[in-house]
Parts: C-alpha cells; structure tokens; sequence
C-alpha cells in the first residue's frame, strides 16, 4: 500500500504549495478534447463487450478455471496489436490499394479514418478479456432456471437474445465501463493512430514542463474519473469471507457455439498479429542487428520484469493471507483503503503515476542514508508495480474470498491459522495460481511504456521504448523481427501461466 500511497502523498504536498492560476481551467478546446477522449473510451468499452459475450457465456458456464486462458491476451502489448493490424493496409494489400486509390480520388482523410479504426479495433482485440470476467462475475447471480425457462419460450431468436442482454444488462454495462476506463489512460495506440485524446496532451505537457505539479491540476478529469471508479470497485472487492467460486454448471453442449466464438476472437487477439508481424520479415539476420543495438535494452527490460513478477507474488500472498486469516477490523479497513490505492493507480494515465513515483524517489533521496533509487532499476520496477500492483492484489482477495466454507473451518478446527498452516493448506495447494500471477506481471512489466519514459534511469532505454521508437519512424523490418521475439516469447509465457492456473483451480473446482 506504501508503493502507491506515499507517491499520492507527496504529490498532494506539492499541489497544496503549487500556485493555481489557470491550471485547473479547460477551455473550450479542452473540453471538446476531453468529450472526444470520452467518446473513444465508451467506443472501444462497447466493441470488446461485444467481443466478450461469447467468453463470459463460457466463464459462467463452465467456472473460473477459464479465466486463465481467456486472460492471456492482456499479456500482450496493446500497442502492436494495432501496429501488427496496420500491416493489413500495408501498399500491395487489398486494402492498402483502396486507401491509397481513395486517396488520390480525392478522399484525403480515408487513411487516417482507417487508422482510426484499425487502433480502435486492435485495443478492443486487446481489452476483451476485461469485459469476459467482469460481465461473467455479475452473470452468475442469474439464476439457471431463468435461463431455461427463457429457452422454452416460443419467440424468435432475436427477441430470445434481446430478453437475455435485457438480463444481463448489469454486466454488459459494468464490463463495458471497466474497457473504457482503462482506455481513458492510455495513450500510446490512440496516439499512432493520430488520435488525439486527453492523457496525451497531459503527457506531452509533463514532457514539456517536466516537474511541474500544476499538470497534476490540468488531469483534474481523469484523475477525478479514476478516483471515483476506485472507489466503487473496492466497495465491491472480495471480502468478509463469502464465497465466490462458485459457477453454476450445464452441459457442454449449450456452450459449443460461445466456446467455437471465444476461440476464434482468442486467435485473433493472439496468433493473428504473431502471424502478421512473422509474415512481414523479410530477412532473420536483422536478429543479430537488432541485438547488438539492442541487447542492453533487453537484458534491463527482462530485469525489471523479474523485479515486477517477484513483487507481485509478494502483493498477492500478503493480500491472500490478510483475508484469509487476519480477522481485526483495522487491517479489514486498511485492506480496503489499499484496494482503492492500486486501484488508482491502474486506471490513473501512466505518465501520471510515473511522475509521482519519481516525486516520492527525490523526496526519499533527500533522507540523509537513503538510497538513491532514480539510477536503479527499482525505480523502474516500483513504477511497474505501482501500476499493476492492483491485479495481484485482487487475485489474492479473490482465492481467499473463494475458499470453500468447510475447508476453511476445517482449518480453524485443526488449529492451521497460523502463516506455517496457510502456506500449508492454501499457498501450496494452489502455487500455480501463484505463479501465473507472477508470469503476467512480469509480462505486464515487459511491454510497459508510459511510466517507463518517466521513470527510465538516463543511459540504456527500456525495449518497450525502443518499439515505440520503430513504430513512429516505420522501421518495419527490425519492429516485426523484435514484435515476433517479444510477442512469441510472452504468448508462451502467458500460456504456461495459464495451464498452472488452470491445472490449480480445477483441482478444487473453483
């Protein structure tokens, strides 16, 4: 809780002693800026709920053991997802001939529409995930019967389907808004698509005014967006030792058609842009290239994402065993105040929680015996976490919520309360949860850009940023053989994450 709360801290002391002026006033400018920033983020929110439907469909019907596989296209970097799209309207495609034909007839903005919607499309292939778990945990209240009976009707299928969105309206609406408010920070794909939104002029005048707490003032919208969505999820958080593992179960064959769906968006949302980007190289010896260019870029990114992995298995089993089994109601409230801090802190813009980590770090620096962390890769990683830190977080309050209530009674009434009887009957029986959520963190980790730019030590960038550097300069070749390394390697992490989580969860049928 200190990672994020202290950076909140420190950036509040500076604001009280900043000098208000026009900081604060959005003109009209702005305000159109920040309706379009709005307007963009509900697009994607919509377009990944619907590519989520078929995936909660499957979540709800057949348990969260799931979730893994259907979580690892959120490993992957959100950024190329829409750069490996983009080669679909390369010159020589079908597509890349229409734009540039349209074009010289005349229709100037064709090419920029169909970036627009090439980046709107590869974050909602990037998103969709998000929406699958949130709309399959509000699903699961309905009740099967309801179902059933609503399948014994004798309407037509699209008045069948539209009673049952009608029904899970709560979910549709509540996953849709979880996509769009992840999208109100992020910045980088919009921006290649020549988008302009709301955190990017933040970002650029923190570039501009490096230090200046009045940029803090002038994000007062997304901010105060991420404030609020904070403090409504963390109402709902697990908690207070209910169950949630359950799913109510039916027959494969009612799910065949969702599972055929979620897996042809999966292999769109995954193979799809491995295969353009593999398709696109035209030489492998650009490896050896990129690699002594490289290769110190790597060797810190692939640092820092170890860093993150270890971090986050810490945050998950201190937030698992507090609820598990720490019953005062002071660490309850602490817990809480905690979740609404990472919470912050993963829906707040990137740049922004990059610039308060670094403001924490010069504060800390100014401590006689303190160790200077602005040169370490730590800094690095604290920005990372501060970031992501909330996912392990509410993955440990989730497998403690989930513990069923007899195993946990049988544990009380054989004494094994203590840290030695929790690694004993939780941590070990599920490790591979554990280790899944360390791998997808360090992934998160190794794709992570707008803090990075904040937060990078001067010297040797952050692969991350050395991609970013080759998409804006359309360096094709080294960015697809770089995108096939990075994208591959992660693919395959996030799948064997996925398989322990799995094999872990099934185990208990959770």
């Amino acid at each position: 809780m200190l990672l994020v709360g202290v950076p909140f801290c420190v950036s509040a002391v500076r604001l009280a002693g900043h000098e208000f002026e026009r900081d604060a006033v959005i003109g009209p400018g702005g305000w159109m800026l920040l309706a379009s920033t709005l307007g963009w983020a509900a697009g994607i929110g919509v377009v990944s709920m619907a590519l989520a439907v078929p995936a909660a469909c499957v979540l709800r019907a057949r348990g969260w053991s799931v979730a893994p596989m259907i979580l690892v296209p959120l490993t992957l970097p959100s950024y190329l997802s829409y750069s490996a799209l983009s080669m679909a309207r390369a010159p020589g495609t079908v597509l890349g001939d229409w734009v540039e034909f349209a074009a010289q007839r005349g229709s100037k903005d064709i090419p920029i529409i169909a970036g627009q919607v090439l980046a709107l499309t590869g974050l909602s292939l990037w998103a969709w995930p998000i929406s699958a778990v949130v709309a399959a945990s509000q699903w699961r209240f309905v009740e099967q019967t309801v179902l059933d009976s609503l399948r014994l009707e004798q309407a037509s299928p699209a008045r069948r389907l539209w009673q049952l969105a009608i029904i899970g309206r709560r979910g549709l609406m509540l996953g849709a808004s979880a996509v769009a408010l992840v999208m109100l920070g992020s910045a980088v794909p919009l921006h290649l698509a020549q988008v302009r939104t709301y955190s990017m002029e933040v970002w650029s005048r923190l570039a501009l005014e490096p230090g200046n707490a009045g940029v803090w003032i002038s994000a007062w919208p997304l901010i105060l967006a991420a404030f609020g969505a904070a403090l409504i999820f963390s109402a709902r958080a697990p908690g207070g030792g209910r169950e949630i593992h359950t799913m109510f179960e039916f027959s494969n064959r009612r799910t065949r058609a969702a599972l055929i769906a979620t897996t042809l968006i999966w292999i769109t949302s995954t193979l799809l842009p491995l295969a353009l980007f593999a398709f696109s190289v035209r030489s492998w010896s650009t490896l050896g290239v990129l690699w002594r260019y490289a290769g110190g870029a790597v060797v810190n990114s692939l640092l820092v994402s170890a860093l993150v992995g270890a971090g986050a298995v810490v945050l998950m089993c201190l937030a698992w065993f507090s609820l598990s089994e720490v019953r005062s109601p002071v660490v309850r409230a602490a817990m809480k105040g905690g979740v609404f801090l990472w919470l912050c802190g993963a829906i707040m813009p990137g740049v922004l929680m990059g610039a308060a980590v670094r403001s924490a770090a010069l504060v800390c620096e100014s401590v006689p015996g303190f160790v200077s962390l602005l040169e370490s890769p730590l800094i690095l990683a604290a920005g990372h976490l501060s970031r992501f830190g909330a996912l392990p977080v509410l993955a440990g309050l989730w497998m403690a919520a989930a513990e069923p209530a007899d195993h946990l009674a049988l544990r009380r009434l054989d004494g094994s309360v203590s840290l030695k009887g929790w690694m004993m009957g939780c941590l070990w029986a599920h490790w591979g949860v554990v280790a899944a959520v360390g791998i997808g963190a360090s992934c998160l980790s190794l794709h992570e850009i707008e803090a990075s730019v904040i937060l990078q030590p001067a010297g040797t960038p952050s692969l991350a940023q050395i991609l970013l550097g080759y998409l804006h300069f359309s360096r094709t070749e080294e960015l697809s053989v770089a995108a096939v390394i990075l994208v591959g390697a992660s693919l395959l992490a996030s799948l064997v994450a996925a398989v322990l989580a799995r094999r872990s969860l099934r185990s208990e049928s959770m």
